[in-house]
């Protein structure tokens, strides 16, 4: 294999990992906002507390400093899971790993009917 060919040849080891989850975005976004947020200047805060009192007056700090950051970070929904080999919505990447050998593709439907649910072999 390429990759193991490159790992001796400059004696470093790669780190297997899989593309990162939604979950695993939204908490980077965040973790940027917040920096972002640390940085504004105490001078321009005074032209929005009044909005954010009234926010926070409705319905809490918590809850509006957490919708600030969504909204911020553009994640105002929740998101749906994808697919990491197509990134098609609602779809999820399984890794099957058995002892025998996938012959044919009759196989592979067989083996999905008599272990998963009629649903999730579909």
């Amino acid at each position: 294999m390429l990759i193991d060919r490159i790992e001796r040849k400059a004696q470093i080891k790669f780190k297997k990992i899989g593309a990162p989850q939604p979950q695993e975005l939204m908490k980077s976004a965040c973790k940027d906002i917040v920096t972002s947020l640390k940085s504004v200047s105490n001078d321009c805060i005074s032209l929005f507390k009044e909005a954010s009192d009234e926010l926070i007056e409705e319905i809490g700090a918590s809850d509006a400093l957490s919708r600030a950051i969504a909204y911020i970070s553009g994640y105002t929904q929740k998101m749906k899971q994808r697919s990491l080999l197509c990134s098609v919505d609602g779809y999820v990447t399984y890794i099957i790993r058995v002892p025998e050998t996938f012959r044919t593709m009759s196989y592979i439907w067989s083996f999905l009917k008599n272990h998963f649910s009629e649903e999730l072999s579909n």
